[in-house]
């Protein structure tokens, strides 16, 4: 399609409601163990089938834990690789986690971890939604800044298929910021 003389390239990506649990369960359906990366209080994971593996930075969050039928490791995502077995990297599940790092950061580790790991399931913010505040009280403001902002054709560079990605344009209904939520699913 033309648009001022310009080309406009139209995306075929999925668009409707999304129920976050129910898409973690029938994302990691056949994966053997997951690694949820920014797993905070790790509530995600009671919703994954198979072996549960959260990494989480910020300690208070991990004593606050409201899951524990799961392996928590304190560190950085950044450096799975030092974190997480290479025999536990089958899927990798990031829910609202990479929009805290920046882009250039994400890019590079999308890569390091599609090279390791079987499956990756993103659930991320589209658009601008800008967060310098930790809103759940545990003060890890540092942690919960969003320093990056995504949309589809972002996840298309990293490697998901078109055929992958859904927006749900009701999911982070936040005054101020863009409204909706990109659920991608990867797989080698």
């Amino acid at each position: 399609m033309l648009l001022d003389g310009r080309l406009l390239y139209i995306m075929a990506i999925n668009i409707h409601k999304v129920d976050l649990n129910s898409w973690i369960r029938w994302a990691t359906t056949e994966s053997q163990t997951v690694v949820e990366f920014g797993s905070m209080f790790f509530e995600r994971l009671e919703h994954v089938n198979g072996n549960r593996i959260g990494i989480e930075i910020y300690k208070p969050y991990i004593d606050a834990a409201r899951f524990h039928e799961c392996t928590k490791i304190q560190g950085d995502f950044r450096y799975f690789e030092s974190l997480v077995s290479e025999d536990d990297m089958d899927c990798a599940m990031f829910v609202d986690s990479l929009e805290h790092i920046t882009r250039e950061e994400a890019f590079s580790l999308m890569s390091r971890v599609m090279d390791k790991f079987n499956k990756v399931i993103i659930m991320i913010p589209e658009g601008n939604h800008p967060m310098e505040q930790d809103e759940t009280g545990y003060g890890g403001h540092e942690w919960q800044t969003h320093r990056s902002t995504w949309n589809a054709q972002d996840l298309v560079e990293l490697g998901f298929e078109e055929k992958e990605i859904t927006l749900d344009p009701g999911f982070h209904n936040h005054p101020e910021r863009d409204t909706g939520c990109l659920f991608a699913v990867w797989s080698k």
